[in-house]
């Protein structure tokens, strides 16, 4: 009887002490139902089965990055009755593999799961209604996903740079996808969506909403070179070609009238684009890093050419700018090495910051005399420019203008902003008269 007693008494206290050191991997905060939220987690497992109860109450919630960097875990088991698996949960754990997801979930938040780059399936639990922001960014090793009926929104980079990603399939349920879902994914050959579908459609290679009919999402492992946007689509969504390297042109119809941030950027074969004739406003890095990019057409509606929209396009030769533009946003051809000669419309009245930067080629380029101001870095780095005029209009001169131009001669007026720039700065000059 005392062996026992003695027996009873040593367990007991083992399974403290195992309580203890299991409570001692987890930092916890009370919930206002009686729950715990996991809100850090300190172990050094790699098959993990996180607990029902800690503390003597009941897990309900995972913590905004509870278990960020683990980067031990293989595979996490998590408990019945979860409800809740909150914003970057998991972010950044590059070895897990497998996570099983307890039916009761009804809530993965943001980048739960971003860059867990070892994760090869998941299963989601049918209570979520939404695949939301960077949930499965830079997943890299997911090859299939299926997303369960009764799930209606997937965010915006839902599964950016997942490069192994070839297959997806979409319910009927879907009723809202956050600009393009599916940027970066090189191998993404195959979207299946039921024809029943209220809004979604592919056609031609593409994800389309057939309602507002937008182009959401290019499928860039279908391996075609030259695309043919389908007619009577009115826009061409954020990030809608990035990074399809395969494609050297695409050609779009004038139905087209809106084109979103990113939507060619990082092609980097891309030769020729036509822009289409409703076009008003050229948006912010809607080409740029398109390395291969020779020619680029403008229609005579464009209003504006956006942010850093051509930079790095280190082919392009020749640009002509129509008259009817009078804006050109901050580093819009930046780095275009390779351009030799740029004709600036007529309108415009300001010269945004670094526009013309690192442009070390351009030999060519005139300023219309409608501008009154040059922002700082216009020209910096452009080595082979010999000759610049400045028109005796302008009046504001920011930084660094024309840093490292060390073969250039500026031609001012006397008794002008531009002739006391010069001097200031130390620029070589020539008066025009």
């Amino acid at each position: 009887m005392r062996k026992q007693t003695v027996f009873l008494a040593i367990l007991a206290l083992l399974l403290t002490l195992s309580a203890g050191a299991l409570a001692a991997q987890y930092q916890t905060k009370a919930l206002p139902n009686g729950t715990v939220e996991i809100t850090k987690y300190s172990g050094k497992e790699t098959k993990l089965e996180v607990p029902a109860k800690i503390g003597g109450k009941a897990v309900s919630s995972i913590g905004e990055e509870a278990f960020y960097d683990c980067d031990g875990l293989i595979t996490v088991i998590l408990p019945d009755g979860l409800e809740k698996i909150g914003k970057g949960a998991f972010l950044g754990c590059e070895n897990l593999e497998r996570i099983r997801i307890p039916s009761s979930v009804s809530y993965i938040g943001d980048k739960a799961f971003r860059h867990c780059k070892n994760l090869k399936r998941f299963s989601f639990p049918a209570k979520e209604k939404s695949v939301r922001q960077e949930v499965f960014a830079y997943c890299s090793s997911l090859k299939e996903i299926v997303i369960p009926e009764g799930v209606q929104t997937i965010g915006y980079d839902a599964f950016y740079g997942c490069t192994h990603l070839t297959r997806v399939a979409l319910p009927d349920s879907v009723e809202y996808l956050g600009l393009n879902p599916f940027a970066s994914c090189p191998v993404l050959a195959e979207i299946t969506v039921s024809p029943a579908h209220p809004s979604l459609e592919v056609k031609d290679g593409a994800l389309l909403d057939k309602t507002a009919r937008r182009l959401i999402s290019y499928l860039p492992g279908t391996g075609i070179q030259v695309y043919k946007v389908p007619e009577g689509t009115e826009e061409i969504v954020e990030k809608a070609f990035y990074s399809c390297k395969d494609l050297t042109e695409i050609i779009i119809p004038d139905s087209v009238r809106k084109i979103g941030r990113y939507a060619f950027s990082s092609c980097e074969g891309l030769i020729k684009l036509d822009l289409p004739a409703a076009l008003e406003s050229i948006p912010g890095d809607m080409a740029s890093y398109c390395y291969a990019l020779e020619t680029v057409s403008f229609p005579d509606g464009i209003r504006s050419i956006g942010g850093s929209s051509f930079h790095n396009c280190k082919a392009l030769k020749r640009v002509f700018i129509p008259d009817c533009v009078t804006k050109i946003e901050s580093s819009a051809f930046h780095s275009c090495t390779g351009m030799t000669e740029i004709r600036l419309p007529k309108g415009i009245q300001k010269l945004e910051n670094s526009i013309l930067s690192n442009c070390q080629s351009l030999v060519s380029v005139v300023i219309p005399d409608s501008v009154t101001e040059m922002s700082h870095e216009v020209f910096r780095g452009c080595v082979s420019l010999e000759t610049l005029a400045i028109p005796p209009n302008v009046e504001k001169f920011g930084k660094n203008i024309f840093q490292k131009c060390t073969n250039l001669t500026v031609s001012v007026c006397r008794g002008t902003p531009a002739e006391e720039y010069c001097k200031k700065n130390n620029i070589s000059f020539a008066y025009a008269d």
